[in-house]
């Protein structure tokens, strides 16, 4: 449930500052290595695994905004499907569910979900 949780179970390091950086064919790649300090993060939230299930699967099924929103994993928030020009179907991408590649945010991973798969999210 992205940006639902009280105290959140996963640390967004996508924000934080990169410690290892590599060139590879010209493109500059950067990440987080240094990850001890992430320890413990999310202990905070007591929620058990079947509660963090039921959320999921309530949020998905029954609150999240399909008409009009986008999952950003990357900022872990949620945006407006204009702000990134997904209005549009493109072939046969439906785009039922918008979820922003973290690493190419042009790209939505959830264009492959139809709407047999959005029935079973209901029905669970």
């Amino acid at each position: 449930m992205v940006g639902k949780l009280s105290h959140p179970t996963a640390n967004l390091c996508q924000g934080m500052e990169a410690t290892f950086t590599v060139t590879v064919d010209d493109i500059e790649c950067a990440y987080l290595d240094k990850v001890d300090g992430l320890f413990g993060f999310g202990a905070q939230n007591k929620e058990s695994i079947a509660q963090l299930i039921w959320g999921f699967f309530d949020y998905w099924s029954f609150r999240h905004d399909h008409a009009n929103a986008v999952i950003s994993v990357r900022t872990g928030s949620i945006v407006s499907k204009q702000a990134k020009d997904w209005t549009r179907r493109i072939g046969n991408d439906r785009h039922l569910i918008r979820i922003e590649d973290p690493f190419e945010t042009s790209r939505d991973l959830g264009r492959v979900v139809d709407k047999h798969s959005i029935r079973i999210l209901q029905v669970v």
